[in-house]
């Protein structure tokens, strides 16, 4: 392997691992991106200038770039309100899947607070008294003209949660006075009502996926962080183009493309199609990126995601009967339900069938909670869920599905 071609690899393979990091905060953002990118470096602008206090939230599916938009806008910021040592505005970074117990939410809270503005972290801290050091902390931080931008990840977890007294308290100093702070919150569902402030943002994937798979694999002319000649970024361009342009690389990425692709299902694939070409790389040196290459990362992608429809087909037909239902309130913009939800939906369903299908709510209840296995034990009748399986692989596990009545294909078609 030549210095040029580990020096395009580092280069690709870092804005996969870290966009965030050196490499990755050098590729432009695409357009569909970059105007809410713009929107939302606007508003944490005005709120550090003037001091207000506000929520936001960004709403779109997983893997479009919701955390992606919101780092590069708090990035360009920081860099433009922190000169010198002294921090004007510092960022707490809070996740559903991480921080869901309030406990650990507060320490953590406590814990980012002390790092970014220098204060001593004490571990053993009760929950009330990092309760109390988050307020006294913010009323600080406001004399000082200073700033705080809390981060929620995953916040339909935190809104969901039976407790919520992470918001309950974040929302509360939210309207004091003598506090200054942003709350920005990405989110895979609508929950725009749980939180008062700015209108939602919506991210939506809206560029073609050749053209991300083409900013991905492009290498820059120059970069200050690889040692590569322009005349071979040049050559690797080219190579890409090409490799994009195969009418096997365009039929696959549209099969694709019909079940709902996202930008990070993309950078899985560009991760592959490098893996590929290093491998090829080992036996022959002066191997370009090829259409071969990205091809096959694009059927190991979709082999991956195929599974689904073949644990459809195994599933009973009062879980069928659950899963379009599910599917139905998904398509009414309802993105979160729970069982009782679910079941009314499905109940709608059965007096359209004439009662051809009466499966009783508690056998209902059993075959919802098997659904989901790692709340085996727990009660789910009223809990928030999500359906995480797109209509393309639920309608192939329904054909499959060797007693799958054909009257509840058409309701998952919306057809009665």
């Amino acid at each position: 392997m030549s210095s040029d071609q580990a020096a395009a690899i580092q280069v690709v393979r870092g804005r996969l691992v870290d966009p965030m990091g050196r490499e990755g905060s050098q590729l432009p953002l695409r357009p569909a991106l970059q105007t809410v990118h713009d929107e939302l470096k606007g508003i944490i602008d005005r709120a550090a200038a003037d001091g207000s206090c506000s929520s936001l939230l960004l709403i779109g599916e997983r893997g479009v770039g919701k955390t992606l938009v919101i780092e590069r806008a708090l990035a360009s910021v920081c860099a433009h309100r922190n000169n010198g040592g002294d921090k004007t505005v510092g960022v707490v970074r809070l996740s559903g899947q991480l921080h869901l117990e309030d406990r650990a939410a507060f320490q953590e809270t406590a814990r980012q607070l002390c790092g970014e503005f220098k204060q001593a972290f004490s571990k053993a801290a009760t929950y009330d008294e990092n309760l109390i050091f988050l307020r006294g902390m913010l009323q600080e931080l406001h004399r000082c003209m200073k700033t705080v931008v809390f981060v929620l990840d995953e916040f339909e977890k935190f809104a969901t949660k039976g407790k919520q007294m992470l918001l309950y308290n974040l929302l509360d100093v939210l309207q004091h006075s003598k506090v200054q702070v942003k709350a920005p919150a990405a989110s895979a569902a609508a929950l725009a009502p749980t939180v008062r402030g700015e209108g939602p943002l919506v991210v939506t994937p809206a560029d073609t996926p050749l053209g991300v798979l083409k900013e991905i694999l492009s290498l820059p002319a120059a970069c200050s962080s690889a040692a590569y000649s322009p005349m071979y970024a040049q050559r690797h361009n080219q190579a890409v183009t090409q490799a994009l342009s195969a009418p096997a690389v365009k039929d696959s990425l549209r099969q694709l493309y019909n079940r709902r692709l996202v930008p990070s299902d993309l950078a899985c694939i560009a991760m592959a199609a490098m893996v590929e070409w290093r491998a090829e790389l080992e036996t022959k040196p002066d191997a370009q990126i090829s259409a071969t290459h990205v091809h096959s990362a694009i059927l190991c992608h979709r082999e991956a995601h195929d599974g689904q429809s073949g644990v459809i087909a195994d599933l009973s037909v009062l879980q069928l009967f659950l899963l379009v239902a599910m599917h139905r309130l998904e398509t009414k913009s309802q993105l979160v339900f729970n069982f009782e939800m679910v079941f009314d939906e499905y109940r709608s369903m059965r007096v359209s069938s004439r009662e051809q299908f009466d499966f009783q709510k508690p056998a209902s209840l059993r075959a919802f909670q098997e659904l989901r296995a790692e709340h085996k034990g727990r009660l789910l009748g009223y809990v928030g869920v999500q359906l995480h399986t797109v209509g393309m692989d639920l309608e192939e596990g329904l054909r499959k599905h060797p007693a799958c009545p054909e009257l509840l294909i058409r309701f998952f078609k919306q057809e009665c």
